[in-house]
């Protein structure tokens, strides 16, 4: 009787150890990495354009490798589960394999290249799918992960019933020690003695060890100096309570980068949303001009007298080349956001780009009577992209043409400022800008529609595009200015050596 108490208590904890804690510990990781998935399926439709990106190659791991491997674990460890737990886990098994599996590879399969991020209809498909939690791969992920934590809910239930029962077993030792120590006298005394102090008290250290890590205390650890069951069975105990500690920190770490994922998916859409609105704003001014022109050109055009023709001609010619700049700028833009924006460094004389870019605005300048300035040295040498350097030589000339006061005049020189970096200044007699706005001209998140007291509207998206472009070729951008006293844009390039 007494060989049958301390076998039934060691065979039950035991199972608890060896069996219901490693597959609650699978089940919870489990748990995880299928949230972990519900995140990163939402980041492939609104954050990821990029075909490797980090969250898209985390989504195939998890996919191909972690999850399969969790659930193979699992069917391994199930062989000592009743009947009915094996077939929860089956279950489990057939709804990640035919449902989500297949929603979210759904998803994946809309969004494969860069390209599909820019066919509206293809994007649109995919949001319906991620975007609420009612949508199908959101109620399929948050249907297997509440079944997954009901089932481990279920295994702490069968593990605390082991304890349970293992306690009981406990107690009946105890009566059946103190039975024979009646009975038997001081040798049977004697033994008893023996039995507490390597089994008794072993086992107390393990309930009260138990005990703790029920509260959530998991720094327990128990000391048994035993080479037998009871020490096999405290090994096991402490290996345990390493695997909820290391599994609680992992928890504890994977709940950081999901908030770090929600502020930047949610700084993602505000980033998108002001991007909208530039587009939307740039593009209605051109337009409203172009159906006013051809509104009055069509509704009766043998009345219009051959300087209203030229005027509207030059209005169009405006709108168009203002409209050609902004797609330029947009498409340049959109590079930069994707990665796709290849950047060829070379030794370039930047005299001769200031020259053809004012060129290009002569017309506007002439229009208003402002005077264009190349004093930008002919030797000065830069180590840059010309294609970079064109665009924020005209983003920078055609700004400061728009803001400058008729009869005015804009000037654009040179100057070494170490043995490293030239300054190139490009400046304005023009209506300035007020000092609360100078610190909203480069970002994308604030409101500049409206620079100083001017006239002239705009979204500021030419001074965001030129600062990326500066800062991507090694160099700085800044702006000085004073309201009724124009302007002065510095950036800073390598020299070519």
């Amino acid at each position: 009787m007494l060989y049958f108490a301390l076998n039934n208590s060691y065979i039950l904890l035991k199972s608890m150890a060896d069996v219901y804690s490693p597959s609650s510990v699978l089940l919870q990781k489990l748990s995880y990495k299928v949230s972990e998935t519900k995140m990163l399926i939402k980041n492939w439709v609104f954050v990821s354009p990029q075909t490797d990106s980090p969250d898209k190659i985390r989504l195939k791991q998890l996919q191909e490798s972690d999850i399969p491997e969790i659930l193979s674990q699992l069917q391994i460890l199930s062989v000592d589960w009743d009947e009915n737990e094996q077939q929860v886990l089956q279950h489990l098994i057939f709804h990640y394999d035919n449902i989500l599996l297949p929603a979210q590879n759904e998803v994946m399969s809309l969004l494969t290249t860069f390209d599909d991020y820019n066919n509206a209809m293809l994007v649109f498909t995919a949001q319906s799918l991620v975007e609420d939690e009612n949508d199908p791969v959101m109620t399929a992920t948050n249907g297997l992960i509440s079944e997954i934590n009901e089932f481990v809910f279920q295994l702490s239930g069968k593990t605390e019933e082991v304890k349970n029962q293992a306690k009981k077993s406990m107690d009946a030792y105890k009566l059946l020690i103190i039975f024979i120590a009646v009975a038997i006298g001081i040798g049977t005394l004697l033994l008893a003695s023996f039995i507490s102090r390597s089994v008794i008290r072993p086992l107390k250290e393990l309930d009260k060890a138990a005990s703790m890590v029920q509260s959530g205390y998991l720094d327990t650890q128990v000391v048994v100096n035993h080479n037998d069951e009871i020490g096999s069975l405290s090994d096991n105990f402490n290996k345990m309570i390493l695997s909820l500690k290391e599994h609680k920190e992992e928890m504890e770490e994977f709940n950081q980068l999901l908030l770090k994922s929600q502020k930047r998916l949610k700084e993602s859409n505000q980033t998108k949303d002001k991007f909208f609105n530039i587009i939307a704003h740039d593009l209605k001014g051109p337009f409203t001009s172009f159906l006013a022109i051809t509104e009055i050109l069509s509704n009766d055009p043998e009345s219009i007298t051959e300087d209203q023709k030229t005027h509207f001609l030059k209005s169009l010619n405006n709108s168009a080349v203002y409209l050609e700049s902004l797609l330029e700028n947009l498409l340049q833009w959109a590079r930069t956001q994707s990665g796709t924006l290849e950047v060829n460094l070379r030794c370039v004389k930047v005299h001769g780009m200031v020259k053809q870019n004012l060129k290009i605005i002569l017309a506007n300048a002439q229009n208003s009577k402002i005077r264009l300035i190349n004093d930008v040295d002919e030797d000065a040498m830069v180590l840059a992209d010309s294609n970079l350097v064109n665009t924020i030589l005209r983003n920078l000339l055609s700004n400061a043409v728009k803001f400058s006061k008729p009869g005015g005049q804009v000037k654009l020189s040179s100057r070494k400022v170490d043995a490293k970096y030239l300054e190139f200044s490009v400046s304005d007699s023009g209506i300035g800008i007020a000092e609360d706005d100078l610190p909203k001209l480069f970002r994308i998140d604030s409101n500049t529609k409206t620079i100083g007291e001017s006239t002239e509207k705009g979204t500021g998206f030419g001074l965001i595009l030129s600062k990326d472009f500066v800062e991507k070729l090694g160099g700085k951008i800044t702006v000085e200015s004073e309201l009724g006293k124009g302007s002065v844009f510095r950036f800073t390039l390598p020299i070519c050596t």
